[in-house]
């Protein structure tokens, strides 16, 4: 039985391809047009252009809106594009031929009004599964590298954790469709999963698989989606002289354990001196050790280049702090990621660390172990939250 992601998907798919249609209807309906527009007008070109245009009609009548928007049906007759060019000609006018061109070619801009909105509506439907499906292939690799740790290069790799990924590669490409552009990575990935030997694990691990994690996380959201602002001047908000206090608290509430790392994840990746930003583990996975890896770079004119590798592990409190537990808890999963080397843990939470956690943390980073812990509370990051009022906005946190 068909899940109804799958059936909204097959829906989107009959969309877009009535979309391709008129966009393949409305090229040759303007390359007929141009004739009459150019003052050379013929009966071929008319016939032509008249038949295409019943069948776009006939197909317009059966697009769905997207979130209200109707495409306008807004092209002309050909025999009065001729005139209408005719009489902008003979006016003598630059702005009147302009109009006039923009006035029969506008369908192409509401054909591409559509296609917009329509992919972002497709963006809309398959975020949570596709980044659903990238954290599980995370979690393969991480559960096959340790099986194949010791085996060698040429090994042939059977194991239905394997198949899975390829399957889960597939369904990637079906979700994505043509909306979301495959990363450079994509083909290699195929490859690999093909071949199948320990050599393209760990190619898939350390190259491949990164990289598409990466791009895809992106693309997926609409970086430039506009926020609701309800007045249309600024100066309706400073006109009545606004006064009173204003709160420092954020409201974590509002945020899910998901939500709360993409704000992390975003917050590290704006900050200066931090790169290769990945969001990597899923949500509530069952070995949560890590959620977010970047590399600090520390630059000092005296002893050069310092880069650091870090892990920050987003805690959303449930009404409870980050006890010493939590923490020795985290150190030992941390272990399990390495190598490479991880220099510095970050424990990042909406609570508060309690008093035996701070103890074991100031204790942890006076030993000669070289993994240094840092706390993220509450106070902390709304000091951080504080200087992204961009974040605060599109997390919702006032």
């Amino acid at each position: 039985m068909s899940s109804s992601l799958e059936k909204a998907i097959r829906q989107l798919e009959n969309v877009e391809a009535n979309l391709v249609k008129m966009e393949h209807l409305w090229d040759e309906m303007a390359s007929r047009v141009s004739s009459a527009f150019n003052k050379r007008a013929n009966d071929e070109d008319r016939d032509a252009y008249e038949d295409k245009a019943r069948f776009f009609l006939e197909i317009a009548s059966n697009m769905p809106a997207i979130n209200g928007y109707k495409m306008p049906i807004d092209f002309m007759e050909y025999s009065d594009v001729f005139i209408e060019s005719v009489e902008a000609s003979e006016c003598g006018e630059l702005d009147a031929l302009i109009h006039t061109q923009e006035k029969v070619f506008s369908q192409g801009g509401h054909l591409k009004e559509y296609r917009f909105k329509l992919e972002n509506k497709r963006k809309e439907l398959i975020r949570s599964r596709v980044l659903e499906l990238l954290n599980t292939i995370e979690k393969l690799l991480g559960d096959l590298n340790l099986l194949h740790k010791r085996r060698h290069q040429n090994t042939k790799i059977n194991d239905d954790r394997w198949t899975k990924m390829e399957s889960i590669a597939s369904e990637i490409d079906v979700l994505l469709g043509s909306t979301i552009t495959r990363p450079d990575e994509w083909s290699n990935l195929y490859r690999h999963l093909h071949f199948g030997q320990k050599k393209d694990l760990d190619d898939i691990t350390n190259t491949d698989f990164p990289g598409i994690k990466n791009f895809l996380e992106k693309a997926l959201y609409g970086e430039y989606d506009p926020l609701p602002v309800s007045c249309k001047d600024l100066s309706e908000i400073t006109a009545g002289r606004p006064f009173g206090e204003v709160s420092a608290k954020i409201n974590w509430r509002v945020l899910t354990a998901e939500s709360f790392e993409r704000l992390i994840y975003e917050l590290v990746r704006g900050a200066p001196g931090y790169e290769n930003v990945q969001w990597l583990m899923h949500t509530n996975a069952p070995d949560s050790g890590r959620d977010i890896s970047a590399d600090k770079i520390c630059r000092d004119d005296l002893t050069g280049l310092l880069k650091q590798r870090i892990i920050i592990q987003c805690k959303k409190s449930q009404g409870k702090g980050i006890n010493d537990g939590d923490v020795a808890s985290l150190c030992t999963q941390i272990e399990q990621w390495e190598p490479p080397r991880i220099d510095v843990l970050i424990i990042a939470t909406t609570g508060r660390f309690s008093k035996d956690a701070v103890k074991y943390i100031e204790k942890a980073n006076q030993s000669d172990r070289a993994l240094r812990i840092e706390m993220w509370p509450d106070s902390h990051l709304e000091s951080l939250v504080a200087k992204r009022p961009d974040l605060i906005a599109k997390f919702g946190l006032r």
